[in-house]
């Protein structure tokens, strides 16, 4: 089966992990196939982070074929654009770290040009950084810097990398957690274990045929050393191999996993309730085997499978609606998000039950739901933009993540004064946030270009600002250039 054809498979996976994975190796296949699939997806899609993702990669590429750029890109960057291009290697090193803490994605083509001939460690990391904010795009060119004898520079790749969360990168860090170089090592396993088990698990079992046998082994020393149940399946996979070393290897981990109460034994099939409901042979029998599961994550993977099974509006509903009153907020955000896949337009007001939820995950899907509705701009929106408002304010910053989601996969352009406000919140990851999503916006709406443009004119990065302060704005901007060595992960902007 060709890479394509499994993602056709997992994009339509009841589970948002394994469609979140899809999506990723998709963003980087990035061929017109690919972006067919996300679109159909989006489509479909009633999850609100995945739906959010969606539009991103969507916009990005409907930029690169329309030829369009960021608005950052059409400035005129006259003192930056000098330096870059000139013969001062100190001052191409301050240009690069300036447009590394400013966020000049725009730059990033002149900068790896940069970088190919320059030996200071401060112009590939700040690349690399660049990187990190469109990771899928760059990928080709974040796997070039594994190769890099600066171990700073491998260390910044592998971070952004560790950001995707596809199946290439996911094998490339199994790759590198076997490398010479302690630090080296210790970062790739620090991002895969940041991915967490499960996804680990689910990209190595699909895998697992085209690992060579020093990867395989390099992937029973890592299960031996996370003891995770996620990865008790694939260990029985890997304990039947045809090499004996990797056999033996896969026997130590199995013997780990035992050892902490995990049973080894039991298949995917018999362990994942999401899977036996899709292979139920009615849906009453999947219903029987929701109701029996005593797990309750597994429960509410299971509720997603229900989901999408064939079954009449009116009776998956009524089976549905009863788990609404969990105590357990997986299983009653499944449930929403289950209830949209089949919900008619003339009942969608149903979700606005749950508009003003405590949980996060509860309400933005809630607000997925209604915005697929027909009555959405005229019964719906002022109540959805109350309930995100809500959200922004919230201390809790996953709340107020979600409230972003939201915005990003609504593009309603009466939300951009909210979005806007974020762009100036206290803390760092929320302006980033917001102002990520606002400049991909503008990609494709001229109401949140325009709002941008403001924006960047306030903030003084436009060219007023460049022209004025030439040369000195960037050694300005490098007076503490030397953080970036000490903390490369951070950057200094933190």
């Amino acid at each position: 089966m060709s890479q394509t054809s499994h993602e056709i498979l997992d994009l339509n996976h009841p589970d948002p992990l394994i469609r979140q994975i899809a999506i990723r190796d998709l963003e980087i296949l990035g061929n017109s196939t690919a972006i067919q699939l996300l679109e159909q997806r989006l489509s479909k899609e009633n999850n609100v982070e995945l739906r959010f993702e969606l539009k991103r990669s969507l916009n990005e590429f409907e930029a690169i074929q329309s030829g369009k750029t960021s608005l950052r890109k059409r400035e005129t960057k006259h003192a930056v654009r000098i330096a870059l291009l000139g013969t001062d290697k100190d001052m191409q090193s301050r240009a690069c770290h300036y447009c590394a803490v400013n966020q000049r994605i725009e730059f990033l083509p002149l900068m790896i040009k940069v970088q190919e001939t320059h030996t200071d460690p401060v112009v590939g990391v700040s690349c690399v950084y660049l990187m990190r904010f469109s990771p899928e795009r760059w990928f080709p060119n974040l796997l070039g810097f594994l190769d890099s004898d600066q171990v700073l520079l491998v260390i910044s790749a592998l971070d952004s990398i560790g950001y995707i969360g596809s199946t290439q990168s996911v094998r490339m860090l199994l790759k590198t957690s076997t490398h010479d170089n302690l630090l080296i090592r210790e970062t790739a396993l620090r991002n895969l274990k940041s991915l967490g088990a499960r996804k680990v698990g689910i990209i190595m079992s699909k895998i697992l045929g085209q690992l060579e046998e020093w990867e395989k082994i390099a992937l029973c020393q890592y299960i031996t050393d996370s003891v995770e149940l996620p990865f008790a399946e694939l260990t029985q996979l890997l304990v039947r191999d045809e090499s004996e070393l990797v056999k033996a290897h896969a026997q130590l981990a199995s013997d780990s996993l035992s050892a902490r109460g995990f049973n080894p034994d039991s298949s995917i099939e018999k362990r994942s309730a999401a899977v036996r409901v899709l292979r139920a042979r009615n849906y009453t029998e999947a219903q029987d085997m929701i109701l029996n599961e005593p797990d309750p994550s597994q429960q509410a993977t299971a509720l997603l499978s229900f989901g999408v099974l064939d079954v009449p509006w009116v009776e998956k509903r009524s089976f549905l609606i009863c788990f609404l009153h969990s105590e357990d907020n997986r299983i009653r955000a499944n449930v929403l998000e289950a209830m949209a896949t089949s919900c008619p337009d003339s009942e969608l007001d149903f979700f606005l039950n749950y508009l003003d939820d405590e949980n996060n995950r509860i309400s933005g899907n809630a607000i997925t739901a209604l915005s697929r509705s027909s009555r959405f701009l005229v019964d719906f929106l002022p109540l959805i933009r109350e309930r995100i408002e809500k959200m922004l304010k919230h201390t809790e910053e996953r709340e107020v993540l979600t409230g972003l989601y939201c915005i990003g996969s609504l593009q309603e352009p009466s939300l951009i004064p909210m979005l806007l406000n974020m762009m100036d919140d206290a803390r760092r990851s929320i302006r980033d946030r917001a102002r990520q999503l606002l400049e991909n916006w503008s990609l494709v709406s001229s109401e949140a270009f325009n709002a941008f443009q403001d924006y960047l004119q306030k903030e003084k990065l436009s060219v007023t600002m460049v022209q004025g302060h030439g040369i000195y704005a960037l050694e300005l901007a490098t007076k503490n250039r030397g953080h970036i060595m000490q903390y490369p992960d951070h950057f200094g902007m933190y």
